[in-house]
């Protein structure tokens, strides 16, 4: 069956993943962008090639524009490096993953899980978004973690302690504080 495959699919070229990956970063540089899309990921960065390509044999122009830089974006390699990681793991959250054998778990077990993971991901990013200063996206980051039961049992009264905080204090909504804080008492 090997060598049928092997002759069907002629000869090929395996990369390695360490040259692999600092083209793919080159690439990612080359367009920068939000977002990484799944077709873009999985075919390993064919279209941006393609792009090239074409521009550079005159059968596709852009218009003439000049850049300003006066900040760098990465400071340095390795921040590069974990944005491109960080990219490809919201890239893994949009795929649609099934976590409700995750439900199933005792609470303990699903510390190991994804989910979890992704839940305390998203906690962090409600303390980054309270340094920022941006307390409405927090109050909304902190309502869509409290949906949810699964995950991170053990930082639901931090969340509702941070909710009724940001409520009362940065937005000065205190009956909305005074809600978070009798929901939270509710959910004992």
């Amino acid at each position: 069956m090997l060598k049928r495959a092997k002759h069907l699919a002629g000869s090929c070229v395996r990369l390695n993943r360490s040259p692999r990956a600092v083209f793919s970063r080159i690439l990612l540089l080359f367009s920068l962008t939000d977002s990484l899309e799944e077709e873009e990921m999985a075919a390993g960065g064919q279209s941006q090639l393609y792009t090239i390509l074409l521009v550079k044999s005159g059968r596709l122009a852009f218009p003439d524009y000049t850049v300003e830089r006066k900040v760098k974006v990465f400071q340095n390699r390795d921040d590069l490096i974990r944005y491109e990681a960080s990219m490809r793991a919201l890239q893994e959250l949009r795929e649609n993953l099934d976590f409700s054998y995750q439900e199933d778990l005792p609470v303990f077990l699903r510390s190991f899980t994804t989910g979890w993971a992704y839940t305390r991901i998203l906690s962090r990013g409600v303390e980054i978004l309270q340094r920022l200063k941006r307390y409405e996206e927090a109050v909304e980051e902190l309502q869509s973690l409290l949906s949810q039961s699964i995950y991170c049992q053990d930082s639901r009264g931090r969340w509702w302690d941070r909710l009724a905080l940001n409520l009362q204090q940065h937005l000065k909504k205190p009956e909305q504080a005074i809600c978070a804080i009798r929901d939270g008492l509710a959910t004992l």
